[in-house]
């Protein structure tokens, strides 16, 4: 019998795949950062910008893209983001240094950029009435499901080949939903650009690059090691990019940030919640492989599995999570999971041990807390947002979660660069980071009643 989500399942798959690909391509090199860095000769510290560039692109993008789709379409948005994607990957396969690699990662976000900032669009498009929420417990679930392959798939191509087939992978399933995306995903009409749609989208990227251009150099001081004598000139570049932006947000046609969203204070909290424990969650995430197998002596396979324990315990809690809430509130199930989640942090910090069955319950420990809390929280995210503006929302959701894991991974990285060999801090650091959102859910707790 044909049921409604029927005829949107042959083109959700696509806008799925894509959205996978983007997911699962951030994953997947986090195992291989020890590798990567001993094979093309350069420092742990130095290793984690095959991660940064790559979330610093994206998150530089998001919003510009988002407001590019207006202009010219959410299909064919995705399907240039798609195409540039896997052009991309194959060049970060041919890479010869990691100067190239890095570019060839910055060209991988800008294509995942306009896929991310479009799947939503897409998936209320493809999956209409009542279907819609099937169709974001796919699009959800795609997710957890592309964090989990990508240590495992890892994993299995260090085992058997370099590393440069990580980013093979992508083709055959890149070329797979473009292929699928441009036959069977929905098109839509779009009014004629006019120059000054292109006016407002070139000042749009500009002051983009512009404010997280000045506002990562900034931390860079701290992060990278750059000059101290350049904090001020980034602080100035920022500030500078930052009143431009919102003079641009008053005057342009492009808006990112609609009057309700900025007067939405459940809502914002509820960003800054996130913003905190992504930072937490990725922080650990890229600290965890250079723990394990340089400061452990764990091998390419059993730091795969270690990895494998937050993802898949994470997924199983999600699952979970719908029915506990039942039984208790959001009040408690939120400040509960991250709590959990820090507490497993705080112990790869203070009980680290050559024992794969030790760390596996640690990790598991931090999986199962971040499934607690992430799937609450972003349920009371959306229920504070506007419903009839939840594309947008849903953006700024997931550039929230990206600006959270870029500045997770710049702390992991100062922190390697500072004390190399010390392997502690970054999750000192990030369990402080999960305490900070645990506030903060309790703080909307007080505020309203979830």
């Amino acid at each position: 019998m044909q049921t409604q989500t029927t005829p949107a399942l042959l083109p959700g798959m696509a806008i799925f795949l894509g959205v996978g690909l983007v997911i699962l391509d951030s994953t997947i090199v986090n195992v291989a950062l020890p590798v990567m860095a001993q094979d093309l000769a350069v420092s742990d510290a130095a290793a984690t910008w095959f991660v940064l560039c790559y979330q610093i692109a994206v998150l530089t993008l998001l919003f510009p893209a988002i407001a590019l789709s207006s202009l010219l379409g959410s299909k064919r948005l995705f399907l240039w983001g798609t195409a540039i994607f896997v052009l991309a990957s194959a060049g970060c396969a041919v890479s010869p240094t990691a100067m190239w690699l890095c570019v060839f990662r910055v060209l991988q976000a800008i294509g995942g950029a306009g896929i991310l900032s479009v799947n939503i669009a897409l998936i209320e498009r493809v999956f209409k009435g009542s279907a819609l929420a099937t169709g974001i417990g796919y699009n959800t679930a795609t997710i957890s499901l592309a964090i989990i392959a990508g240590p495992a798939l890892a994993g299995f191509i260090l085992l058997h080949a370099s590393w440069p087939w990580l980013f093979v992978v992508n083709l055959p399933l890149g070329l797979a939903a473009f292929a699928v995306a441009a036959r069977c995903v929905p098109g839509e009409t779009v009014p004629a650009i006019t120059g000054r749609d292109v006016r407002s989208t070139l000042s749009l990227l500009g002051i983009s690059i512009l404010l997280f251009a000045g506002f990562f150099g900034a931390l860079g001081v701290f992060s990278w090691g750059l000059p101290l004598e350049s904090l001020n000139n980034f602080l100035f570049l920022g500030l500078l990019s930052f009143w431009l932006l919102v003079r641009q947000q008053r005057t342009g046609r492009l808006r990112l940030l609609p009057a309700h969203v900025l007067g939405n204070r459940p809502f914002l909290l509820s960003l800054a919640c996130t913003l905190f424990c992504f930072i937490a969650q990725s922080a650990t995430v890229l600290a965890m492989p250079f723990l394990f197998m340089e400061g452990l002596g764990f091998g390419i396979a059993e730091t795969s599995l270690l990895l494998i324990a937050w993802p898949a315990l994470h997924s199983i809690a999600s699952l979970g999570s719908g029915r506990l809430s039942r039984v208790l509130s959001r009040r408690i199930l939120v400040p509960l999971g991250i709590a959990l989640c820090s507490l497993g942090i705080m112990l790869l910090a203070l009980v680290p041990a050559p024992s794969l069955v030790r760390m596996a319950l640690i990790v598991a420990l931090c999986g199962l807390g971040y499934g607690l809390f992430q799937a609450p929280n972003e349920t009371a995210t959306l229920m504070y947002a506007h419903e009839h503006d939840r594309a947008r929302t849903s953006s700024l959701v997931s550039f929230t979660r990206t600006f959270g894991q870029t500045l997770g991974s710049m702390l992991t990285a100062g922190c390697l660069l500072w004390n190399p060999g010390s392997y502690d801090l970054p999750f000192v650091c990030a369990a402080a980071a999960g305490g900070i959102g645990i506030a903060l859910t309790l703080l909307r707790s007080i505020m309203v009643r979830d």
